[in-house]
């Protein structure tokens, strides 16, 4: 997908934001559909609610896998992708730490560049959003 022209980018993204309101959902289910998706929604339930979301974007910042469904599906033209993917392999982004409003929860969405471990290219990046009030409990209980 990387030959993809920007304003493609930018007509897939809004097609996405439309989908989330529709009850056709072609593209969504897609990536929904991907093993990667299975892979990371498996994730985010073994870790007991420490993470509310996880996704991995591809090289233009597109969504390749979701463990839940995202707002949009360009990531591309924000600091999750921007500061990692657009730095570098060793590149970590911490976003600003948020209430949900949902829950009241704290959350902070954390980012690395995700790189071919044996020719170090950049594929893409991940961004796990985390509980952080989960996150404590958990780390309260293994230091007792």
């Amino acid at each position: 997908m990387s030959a993809i022209s920007q304003s493609d980018v930018e007509a897939l993204d809004a097609e996405w934001r439309q989908q989330r309101e529709s009850q056709k959902r072609p593209l969504i289910a897609q990536v929904v559909g991907a093993p990667l998706s299975t892979f990371l929604l498996r994730q985010q339930v073994d870790a007991g609610g420490q993470f509310i979301e996880v996704f991995v974007m591809d090289v233009r910042g597109l969504n390749a896998g979701i463990s839940s469904v995202t707002s949009d599906y360009w990531q591309g033209d924000e600091a999750k992708f921007q500061k990692t993917f657009g730095v570098g392999p060793e590149a970590v982004h911490f976003s600003e730490v948020e209430t949900k409003d949902a829950t009241g929860h704290r959350a902070q969405q954390i980012s690395v560049t995700v790189t071919d471990p044996e020719t170090g290219e950049k594929l893409g990046a991940i961004t796990a959003e985390v509980n952080l009030d989960i996150a404590a409990l958990y780390a309260r209980s293994a230091q007792r």
